[in-house]
C-alpha cells in the first residue's frame, strides 16, 4: 500500500485551497467568506445606504451608482432611461451606463469598458463601470474626487471613510439684463456684502443681453452646464425644456417648510409649478407688488430654476438667503444690497423697467 507522506498531504491541501479560491473569484471580484462582515461606506459620520453592497474588484472598490452618486451631490441620469426625444447618444458611440453632472463638471461612465469622459476629455480606468444583479456599479474612489470628498479605508472596521470638504465657491446666478439697467461694480459688492452677511458667500452673477438670453440658457441646460440659479423671465421662452423641468432643476419641496418667506411667496403660482408627484422645481417670479409690505403677491410668467447639481448644504444656502431677501422687512445691516437683489430676483420686472 502507498503511504502519503506528510509532505504530500501539505501539497494536497495548498491544491485544493487554490482551487477553491479559483472558484471564488469570478471575472476578478473578490467574495469575502461569509465570516466577514460587509464593506460599509460612512459619509460625514452617517452610514450611507447603498442598496447594494460594494464590490471589490483588483483592489478597486465599486459602488452602486444612483445612490452614491446622490449622496454626494451629483444629478444622476441613466440614458437608457431617457425619453426618445432626450435620447443620448457618445460622439463616438460608446455605450454610455451613467451621466453623473455636479458644479459645472459632466462625467459619462461607459459600460463594460475602461473610458470615463470628463467635460469631453476621456480618461482610461481600470475599470468605468458594469451591472451586477441589475445594478450598476461605478468606482468610489474616482467618483469621489469630483464631490470634494475625502476617502479614508479603516481596515479594523472594514468601513469606507467619506468626508465632504466645504465649498466655499461663489454660488452663480444668471440673469437677463437690458444694457440701461446694467449693475455697476459698487452694485457687485453692496450685493456680495448682504449675501456675506446672510450666508458666508459671494455671488457670481452672470448678466446675459435679453435679446441672446434664452439661445444661451438652451445650450446651457443642453450641456447640463447650468449655474446654480437661472432667472427664466418667461416660460414660454423656454417651454420645451420646462416639460422635463425635473432633469434638471432640483426638487424644493422637502426644504420649503424652513424658509416661510419662501414658501409663502406667491403660493398659488407655487401650486401650479407642482408635478403629480407634489413636487416643485421652481419657484415663480413676480411682478411689482403695488403694497410694498406685501411682495410677492402680483402674477408672472416668470420663474427660478436651481442647478440639480447643488449639494443640499448650497441648495439651502441659496433657500437661506432668497429667504431673507424675501422677507418685507429692511435688512438691518445691508439694506441696499437687500433692495437690489430683491429687484435683481423676486421683482424681476423693476429692474427690467416693465411696466405693468
Amino acid at each position: 500500500m502507498r503511504t502519503i507522506t506528510k509532505s504530500a498531504t501539505c501539497r494536497w491541501r495548498l491544491l485544493m485551497l487554490l482551487l477553491v479560491l479559483s472558484i471564488a473569484s469570478v471575472n476578478g471580484t473578490t467574495i469575502v467568506s461569509a465570516a466577514a462582515p460587509p464593506v460599509k461606506v460612512v459619509l460625514d459620520g452617517e452610514v450611507l445606504d447603498t442598496q447594494q453592497a460594494p464590490i471589490i474588484r483588483d483592489g478597486i472598490t465599486y459602488v452602486p451608482a444612483r445612490p452614491f452618486l446622490e449622496a454626494l451631490g451629483f444629478g444622476v441620469v441613466f440614458p437608457a432611461d431617457l425619453p426618445p426625444e432626450l435620447g443620448y447618444s457618445d460622439p463616438e458611440d460608446l455605450q454610455i451606463a451613467v451621466v453623473a453632472s455636479v458644479r459645472g463638471t459632466l462625467i459619462e461612465f461607459e459600460l463594460n469598458g475602461k473610458t470615463v469622459i470628463i467635460n469631453g476629455i476621456r480618461q482610461e480606468l481600470v475599470s468605468s463601470s458594469f451591472i451586477a444583479d441589475g445594478t450598476t456599479y461605478i468606482p468610489l474612489r474616482f467618483t469621489a474626487q469630483y464631490g470634494r470628498t475625502t476617502v479614508n479605508w479603516d481596515a479594523a472596521a472594514r468601513t469606507i471613510r467619506l468626508h465632504t470638504l466645504p465649498d466655499l465657491s461663489p454660488l452663480s446666478i444668471y440673469v437677463p439684463m437690458p444694457k440701461e439697467h446694467a449693475l455697476r461694480a459698487v452694485d457687485y459688492e453692496t450685493i456680495n456684502r448682504y449675501s456675506q452677511s446672510v450666508i458666508g458667500l459671494s455671488l457670481r452673477i452672470e448678466l446675459a443681453e435679453e435679446a441672446h438670453y434664452y439661445d444661451k440658457m438652451r445650450l446651457m441646460l443642453a450641456a447640463a452646464d447650468t449655474t446654480d440659479l437661472m432667472v427664466v423671465p418667461d416660460a414660454a421662452g423656454i417651454e420645451t425644456e420646462l416639460e422635463h423641468l425635473h432633469l434638471f432643476s432640483a426638487d424644493l419641496s422637502p426644504y420649503l417648510d424652513d424658509y416661510p418667506h419662501l414658501k409663502n411667496w406667491n403660493p398659488e403660482a407655487q401650486a401650479q409649478l407642482k408635478d403629480s408627484d407634489g413636487k416643485l422645481h421652481a419657484l415663480p417670479l413676480v411682478s411689482a407688488s403695488t403694497d410694498a409690505n406685501e411682495p410677492g403677491t402680483a402674477e408672472s410668467n416668470g420663474l427660478m430654476i436651481f442647478s440639480i447639481d447643488l449639494t443640499q448644504d448650497r441648495l439651502q444656502q441659496l433657500l437661506m438667503l432668497l429667504n431673507e431677501v424675501a422677507d418685507p422687512q429692511e435688512s438691518a445691516t445691508e439694506p441696499q444690497g437687500k433692495a437690489l437683489l430683491q429687484q435683481l430676483l423676486l421683482n424681476f420686472h423693476v429692474q427690467l423697467g416693465k411696466e405693468e
